[in-house]
């Protein structure tokens, strides 16, 4: 683990070629910029073990590379979105220990195969 503190800048929309991002164990505060949303050939979000607030934004749900999405152990709220069955690729979702509520949406198994 490192000790990056800090929010995750806005900026980070900027690079648009990173297939990867693991900045797990820091103590990064702060929402998920929107802007992550433009990381289109991201395959891997993982922000766990921070301490990270707010709820999964919205752009989020519209990656349709991404594979992984690793946010446990934070502080983050609100509810899943039935969005959630876009994510066609999606192999690993990790939410665990932070304060989602609500149901897990029927819709995350839109893409499964039978």
């Amino acid at each position: 683990a490192n000790e990056l503190k800090g929010t995750i800048p806005k900026e980070i929309g900027v690079l648009t070629n990173l297939e990867e991002i693991n900045i797990s164990g820091n103590a990064l505060t702060g929402t998920i910029p929107t802007e992550i949303g433009l990381l289109n050939k991201l395959l891997s979000l993982e922000v766990m073990y921070n301490q990270m607030t707010g709820t999964i934004p919205e752009e989020l749900y519209s990656m349709k590379e991404i594979e992984l999405i690793d946010l446990e152990y934070n502080e983050m709220s609100g509810t899943i979105s039935t969005r959630i069955g876009e994510l066609t690729n999606i192999v690993g979702l990790a939410l665990s220990d932070n304060i989602f509520e609500g149901t897990i949406p029927p819709e995350i198994g839109n893409n499964m195969e039978t």
